[in-house]
């Protein structure tokens, strides 16, 4: 009997089936909890062992490789440890790209599977609303993949919104990502990609409900016509942080997608109980769940409407 690959014991779930599709590929998002956020100050309660990065990268290597995805997009890469992550995999088998906060020490990365090739990548340096560079970074990058006569264009923006009390700085990073997306659509389209045939994903933890008004910002854009790949999850972050005298649990982190590509398969929810204390733990090296799924361009460009079902995020 083959054991299941995935930490917590998650099955993936079949959502639907497309006999007919121009393109299928998979996209893993995951929050990895950078070095940097795991001292005994933040997490003075855990044993050493399960914050030491050292011991955490053997967890992190076997969650990302069990996915095996095309599409990569992962948040909280520390600096110190960028030769791990590239390490993964080898240049021959993914492109990586990696945007460093300026006065931080981690940043975003964004992985894709060749035969996808890596056309151009771009880093957003967040600014307010005078034009000030915030602390704040994201990543588009473009890649094409050509099967016969047909070329198609994919445009992935991943990203790591402000935490805490910031919503307003949020939403002006989702406006500031749209129109970087907008711009490189524009672009390629200009150059003779044909709209059905583009794909744009926005991947991230978005430190934030999917009410908000920067997820919605997201999903109500009319040009962009995204729809989020997991509408059903209880929650995506469950931390007990500092002593626990407080509790984050709900949904933060999301794959969007354009409404041209059909859900096939994703992530269930964990099979094996979690602690109170939360995920981080010596069983599991985040406390961010790993996000998956399969999508599909079918050849008839249809596309199915998918019901929200997000649930509020709670903090105790």
């Amino acid at each position: 009997m083959q054991t299941n690959p995935h930490l917590l014991n998650r099955q993936i779930q079949q959502v639907e089936e497309i006999p007919n599709s121009k393109l299928t590929f998979s996209v893993l998002q995951w929050n990895t909890l950078a070095r940097c956020y795991t001292s005994s100050k933040h997490f003075p309660l855990l044993p050493r062992e399960a914050i030491d990065f050292e011991v955490r990268e053997k967890l992190l290597s076997q969650e990302i490789k069990s996915y095996n995805a095309d599409v990569i997009c992962l948040e909280e890469v520390d600096k110190t440890d960028l030769q791990f992550f590239k390490s993964l995999y080898s240049e021959n088998e993914y492109s990586f790209s990696y945007a460093k906060k300026p006065h931080s020490k981690d940043g975003i990365c964004i992985l894709i599977k060749r035969p996808f090739e890596l056309m151009e990548e771009e880093m957003i340096e967040h600014t307010n609303e005078n034009k000030e560079k915030q602390n704040l970074v994201s990543q588009v990058v473009v890649a094409k993949q050509k099967k016969g006569d047909l070329e198609i264009c994919l445009i992935v923006a991943s990203c790591h919104l402000k935490a805490a009390n910031f919503p307003q700085v949020r939403l002006n990073q989702a406006k500031q990502i749209i129109e970087v997306i907008e711009k490189k659509k524009q672009k390629y389209m200009e150059l003779g990609y044909k709209k059905e045939n583009m794909i744009v994903l926005v991947c991230g933890d978005f430190n934030d409900c999917h009410e908000s008004e920067s997820t919605q910002e997201f999903l109500q854009h009319k040009d962009l016509n995204l729809k989020s790949a997991f509408e059903d999850v209880e929650y995506t972050l469950f931390q007990k942080y500092g002593n626990r005298e407080f509790t984050i649990k709900g949904v933060f982190d999301y794959v969007l997608h354009s409404d041209n590509l059909i859900l096939t398969k994703k992530i269930g929810p964990p099979e094996t109980q979690i602690s109170e204390d939360g995920l981080l733990s010596l069983e599991f090296p985040s406390d961010h769940l790993s996000l998956f799924c399969e999508l599909s361009l079918p050849e008839t460009g249809e596309t199915k409407k998918i019901e929200s079902g997000f649930k509020m995020c709670s903090i105790f």
